[in-house]
């Protein structure tokens, strides 16, 4: 993801995650989508036990999502980063394995996986 940094990211995606109607995750993953249109989805690899990102070419209806009545899979934009074009400035990892990919202004998501659980969160932080 370093070859995005001094990039602004003009889209931010969150795909949840939700079970017989219960959200169990509000991140199954997150989608990045930069000023040159490239779209990254970072997600949280279950065999390899840490966050990664690649390039997409998923498409994402934020309208019609993913799924059915028992596993249903909706797009959220995440506000705070959405159309703001922020700079993206890198990322962190911490020593329990979360990543923060960092914004100007001082956001940041901070992503983490509870294994006990198996779920993913983002939370946006300021």
């Amino acid at each position: 993801m370093n070859q995005f940094i001094g990039q602004k990211c003009s889209e931010a995606i969150a795909r949840e995650f939700w079970l017989h109607g219960e959200l169990v995750s509000n991140c199954c993953c997150i989608f990045l989508r930069f000023e040159n249109d490239t779209l990254i989805k970072i997600f949280y690899n279950d065999e390899s036990h840490c966050w990664e990102a690649e390039e997409s070419d998923e498409k994402i209806f934020v309208n019609n999502p993913l799924g059915d009545a028992e596993f249903f899979y909706p797009h959220k934009a995440i506000s705070a980063l959405d159309n703001a074009g922020l700079i993206f400035n890198g990322y962190t990892e911490d020593h329990f394995r979360n990543w923060s990919p960092k914004f100007s202004g001082g956001l940041s998501l901070h992503l983490t996986h509870r294994q006990s659980t198996d779920e993913t969160r983002y939370e946006v932080r300021i």
